[in-house]
């Protein structure tokens, strides 16, 4: 047989269309890397390390290497950050050269704009202008109480940039597949004057693990894009990518940069933008517990 690909039923229209979640697992591919501008986890995604072990002067004070990345400052563009270094992860149009080739690459406008994507408009108390599957998400205000199925925790949640960000947790069955993702999304149709057909597309966002509610045993987050095909009723992911998931094991109290990106091949009619949180173990009596706080959505074409 064919690649078994899933398909699933177009369930909404307008602003709320319900999100499809087949994919053809042969089709999809996975592209991360999580940086920091501010001092938080860096997750190269290809096993290297930093070399810390420089020739250091009689006073400790490593010499050569002044941000302890491996490089040295005659090769390295700015040697007071670690994530600044030839080969490092470049991330497109935030002002900084991090690959050290001299450029900033512009993150191109994909012909379709994010809507609210620092969530600091709110809706009936969940994200303006985002449509949701498995209704797990939550409007969460600068400087509010943090909140549990147990109640108020006494801890108050630090947004990563203005006042509000995102936070998704998981579907425990609200999800009419059945296959424990809890979906936030937009999507974006062809018109007469855009087609997504041979775009690469590019998203990245800033997320926290909270210690008031850690990811446990199988729950995970990613972000990323899935390419659709829709034909007579139903769609089918014809290309996809998500982002090294956070999971257990990612540190807390960290805001983290993650990204993926993707080109659309050319049966491709719909885009989606996606922040994921899964749970291996679906239904109501999964132990993938936890919640993520997510911030700061970019997406375009490089």
């Amino acid at each position: 047989m064919m690649n078994m690909m899933l398909v699933v039923l177009i369930l909404g229209c307008g602003d709320k269309t319900e999100l499809d979640t087949a994919f053809d697992a042969s089709e999809s591919s996975t592209n991360n890397d999580s940086d920091t501008s501010d001092g938080s986890n860096l997750d190269s995604g290809d096993g290297d390390t930093a070399d810390t072990d420089d020739e250091s002067s009689d006073n400790g004070e490593t010499s050569g290497d002044d941000d302890g990345d491996g490089y040295t400052d005659e090769d390295d563009c700015n040697d007071t950050d670690p994530y600044s270094h030839p080969g490092a992860m470049e991330f497109p149009g935030d002002g900084v050269d991090q690959d050290c080739d001299g450029i900033d690459p512009v993150l191109k406008n994909a012909g379709r704009i994010l809507d609210n994507p620092g969530f600091e408009l709110e809706e009936n108390g969940v994200p303006a202008d985002w449509s949701d599957l498995g209704d797990a998400l939550l409007w969460q205000s600068d400087g509010s109480e943090i909140e549990t199925l147990t109640g108020g925790t006494g801890e108050f949640f630090e947004s990563f940039q203005d006042n509000e960000s995102l936070k998704i947790w998981g579907d425990y069955g609200a999800d009419p597949f059945g296959n424990g993702e809890s979906i936030v999304y937009q999507q974006f149709l062809p018109t007469t004057d855009w087609n997504p057909v041979n775009k690469v597309f590019w998203i990245d966002a800033w997320a926290m693990i909270h210690d008031s509610a850690p990811l446990e045993n199988g729950a995970e987050f990613s972000i990323g894009i899935r390419c659709l095909n829709e034909f007579f009723g139903t769609r089918t992911v014809v290309a996809e990518s998500f982002s090294s998931p956070l999971n257990k094991d990612s540190s807390s109290n960290e805001w983290r940069r993650t990204w993926a990106q993707v080109e659309c091949p050319a049966d491709t009619s719909l885009v989606q933008s996606i922040l994921l949180f899964k749970q291996v173990q679906s239904g109501q009596d999964s132990s993938d517990n936890g919640a993520v706080y997510v911030d700061e959505v970019h997406f375009g074409t490089l």
